[in-house]
C-alpha cells in the first residue's frame, strides 16, 4: 500500500510540470477478487479514504475496489457484468471515447464492444478510442486473436502479469497493463493521434511512448496519505 503515498507525491509533480496530463484509475491494482476476501475488504476501506485525494480524472473500478461516486472527485464508471458502458472525456487535444468491456464476454458482447468502438470512430469529436478491461491478461489476448477488436488503446486489468506495453493489431492498438500492488505507474505519451495527417499505425518512440515508472525511494511520500495507511491499514 506504500505505493499510494509515493503515487500522490508523483502525481503532484507531474501536474506541476505538465498541465495536459490526464490521470486514469483502472481496475484491480491492489485487490485480487479471486482470493483474500477479508484482506480485500480491509484494502477497500483504506482505498476509499485515499483515492479521492489522488484526484484522478477518470476512475474505472471493479468490485471490490469500488468507491461510491460521492466519495470521488472524478467521474466514476463501474464495470457491468453484461452491459457495455461508454464514457467520454476531454484530454486536452479533443475528446477521448472510453469503452468499458463487460465482465462476462461472449460473441454478442464482443459485437456490442466493437460497435461502440466504431461509433466513437465515426464521431468527429472523438480523437482517441480506448477500451478498458478487467478481464485479465489471458482473456485480453484472446480479444486480438479471436475477435474483430480494434481500439486505439487497450487499458488492461485483472488477473495476470503486468505489461509495459505491446503494439498489436498490426500497429492499430497499444495494449498496456498495470503491475499489481500499486508500486508503479503506467504512462502513455501520445505525440500523434490516429486520424492526423501522416498517422498510419502506432510506432514506439515515434508517435507514442509508453512504459512503467517504479515508485521507489527517490520519490517522496505524501505525509497525509502515509498517515492514513499507518492508522487504518
Amino acid at each position: 500500500m506504500g505505493g499510494l503515498a509515493r503515487r500522490a507525491a508523483f502525481f503532484e509533480k507531474i501536474r506541476s510540470e505538465k498541465s495536459s496530463a490526464f490521470f486514469i484509475r483502472g481496475p484491480f491494482e491492489y485487490t485480487r477478487p479471486e482470493k483474500d476476501a477479508e484482506l480485500n475488504s480491509t484494502r477497500s476501506r483504506v482505498l476509499d479514504l485515499i483515492y479521492p485525494r489522488l484526484n484522478y480524472d477518470l476512475s474505472f473500478p471493479l468490485s471490490p475496489e469500488y468507491s461510491p461516486p460521492d466519495k470521488q472527485k472524478c467521474d466514476v464508471f463501474p464495470f457491468s457484468s453484461r452491459r457495455v458502458k461508454v464514457a467520454t472525456a476531454d484530454i486536452g487535444r479533443g475528446k477521448a471515447g472510453f469503452v468499458l468491456l463487460p465482465r462476462e464476454m461472449d460473441n454478442q458482447a464482443h459485437s456490442r464492444v466493437q460497435k461502440a468502438i466504431e461509433d466513437f470512430r465515426r464521431s468527429p469529436e472523438i480523437v482517441l478510442v480506448l477500451a478498458v478491461s478487467g478481464l485479465g491478461a489471458v482473456e485480453e489476448n484472446k480479444l486480438f486473436s479471436e475477435y474483430d477488436f480494434s481500439p486505439d488503446i487497450l487499458l488492461g486489468g485483472g488477473p495476470g502479469a503486468g505489461m509495459r506495453g505491446r503494439i498489436k493489431n498490426r500497429g492499430k492498438t497499444l495494449w498496456i497493463r498495470p503491475y499489481s500492488r500499486g508500486k508503479s505507474v503506467s504512462f502513455i505519451r501520445v505525440f500523434s493521434l490516429p486520424g492526423e495527417d501522416g498517422f498510419k499505425k502506432w510506432v514506439k518512440n515515434k508517435n507514442v511512448e509508453f512504459g512503467v515508472i517504479p515508485l521507489r525511494g527517490d520519490i517522496p511520500l505524501d505525509r497525509d496519505i502515509q498517515k492514513i495507511i499507518s492508522e487504518k491499514w
